[in-house]
């Protein structure tokens, strides 16, 4: 051993792991639950259709037929009586127009009478063209046809 003091050797020590502190474990808290009430179950039997149920059924049907029918009826009746009101109105708007085209008519054959044409002439001094004029000379008719022709 003095040979190693001398010379200032030192023995080789193995390494020594630092030694850790215990562990602890952690210890999760218990999960706490809700109590749960079970119930029993409740046996139904199957629903079996009644005849009430079916009755129910047939007299709401028909309600609703009969009301559709009501109110179908109602409306046709309503259309109809609005297109005889048109018609009602087109047949006086006619007859209003048939008697205008007979004033009309009237006022033109006025118009258009040979014989009120003949006074309106006479009245106004025109004379038939080719007709003699008792103290005028004879007037020759025009080549673009005969009608009244003013008095000279």
């Amino acid at each position: 051993m003095k040979l190693l003091e001398r010379e200032n050797v030192v023995a080789v020590v193995p390494p020594t792991r630092p030694v850790a502190a215990p562990r602890r474990e952690v210890r999760p808290e218990p999960v706490v639950r809700p109590d749960i009430h079970v119930r029993a179950r409740v046996v139904t039997r199957p629903r079996v259709r009644r005849k009430s149920d079916l009755r129910a059924r047939v007299v709401t049907f028909g309600a609703i037929m009969g009301l559709t029918y009501v109110f179908s009826t109602l409306a046709g009746y309503v259309s109809l009586e609005g297109a005889r009101q048109t018609a009602r109105r087109g047949i006086e708007r006619a007859t209003y127009a048939r008697s205008e085209a007979k004033v009309a008519r009237a006022a033109i054959e006025a118009l258009t009478n040979p014989t009120a044409l003949r006074a309106w002439a006479d009245g106004h001094g025109f004379v038939e063209a080719g007709a003699v004029a008792p103290t005028r000379p004879t007037i020759t008719p025009s080549p673009r046809g005969g009608g009244l022709v003013a008095r000279l």
